[in-house]
């Protein structure tokens, strides 16, 4: 007989974003379908985190103690990778400024970037760090709103008012400034993401969202991904699946205005597929056992995935191998850190 796990969905949905994204960073055939795995990790991330806030009266909500805990949450293994990549870089004679080092150790390496210009040596081993800007900065803007807004109405207001901001600033840099990398990494670009998984948890308290909801965000997000890569290929004089391959750098899918807000696409997308694996019963298979221990351990691996790829390329010639082994050792070594510096505690799920 068939035995199921409930509330592992979510897990396993990290685990597979973990894999895709590791494979995308490899650039392994097919993989650029993946591109925007992050995006879904930003939608799980204010998804889980207004569940938890709506548990709590507004008035009780410590804006200091539920920051302290986020970076205490993100920040052992996020100094390990740091101080991990200031000793290479060290090691091959790169000088690394102290404001540069400081300015990573408080979140605002996406500024520090803007502001220099994205040339450092320390940046070669810190790129995927710019998610971690959006993830505290983003949730310090959740907590405190939700500290002031007591009521339903007024929450839903401020998700509308985040998505309106976010679409604003994509286009009105796309117009003005033309690049790609100050559209992406600053952190009101990912409002979005941030409102649309804020929405869907408001929608699940208070409204109860219906089994079928889920399939009307996939259903929406898709089509509108297709509309943009269709408009990408009529203005561009190509087929539609070459308007695809348009969308395989940011250089293309952030600088026209036709195309400058494809992470709202993706996340309406990414919140039904998080509303499907949220309620998903998961077959007990050895398979699935394994992606929920990828996803347990997918922030520690996803830190330091992006070093240990760049440590492997230069010894291995193998793009799919390398690819493999990176997956491997992140997830290991995120298992150490994790047991060694955090308090382990039984992780619950919400029904």
């Amino acid at each position: 007989m068939q035995t199921v796990r409930k509330n592992n969905g979510i897990q396993i949905l990290r685990g597979i974003l973990f894999f895709g994204i590791t494979a995308f960073h490899f650039g392994l055939p097919g993989s650029q379908i993946l591109w925007g795995g992050v995006e879904t990790f930003f939608t799980l991330s204010s998804f889980f985190l207004t569940k938890k806030l709506l548990k709590i009266q507004p008035a009780q909500i410590s804006i200091g103690r539920e920051m302290i805990h986020r970076v205490a949450r993100l920040y052992p293994v996020y100094f390990f990778v740091l101080l991990s990549s200031l000793w290479i870089v060290w090691q091959e004679n790169h000088v690394i400024a102290a404001r540069e080092f400081a300015a990573h150790s408080l979140f605002l390496q996406n500024y520090d970037w803007m502001i220099t210009g994205y040339g450092s040596a320390f940046q070669s081993f810190t790129a995927h760090t710019w998610t971690l800007g959006i993830e505290i900065w983003l949730f310090l803007i959740w907590v405190i709103a939700f500290h002031f807004i007591k009521n339903f109405k007024g929450r839903a207001l401020f998700n509308g008012s985040m998505i309106f901001l976010a679409v604003g600033y994509r286009i009105i840099t796309t117009i003005l400034v033309r690049d790609a990398m100050i559209i992406s990494l600053f952190p009101l670009a990912h409002a979005d993401a941030f409102s649309i998984g804020s929405l869907m948890a408001l929608k699940e308290e208070y409204r109860r969202e219906r089994n079928y909801t889920g399939k009307i965000w996939i259903l929406m997000g898709s089509v509108l991904l297709v509309i943009s890569i269709a408009v990408t290929a009529k203005v561009h004089g190509v087929p539609l699946h070459a308007g695809y391959d348009l969308y395989k750098s940011s250089e293309n899918y952030l600088n026209h205005w036709y195309t400058s807000n494809v992470y709202l696409y993706l996340s309406i997308l990414s919140a039904g597929v998080i509303s499907f694996f949220h309620r998903v019963r998961i077959p007990d298979w050895k398979c699935m056992n394994v992606l929920v221990l990828c996803g347990d351990y997918s922030y520690g691996a996803y830190m330091l995935h992006w070093p240990i790829r760049v440590l492997l390329l230069r010894s291995m010639n193998s793009s799919f191998v390398t690819a493999a082994a990176v997956g491997a050792v992140s997830i290991g070594i995120s298992c150490l850190l994790e047991k060694i510096f955090m308090r382990q505690e039984k992780k619950k799920f919400i029904e």
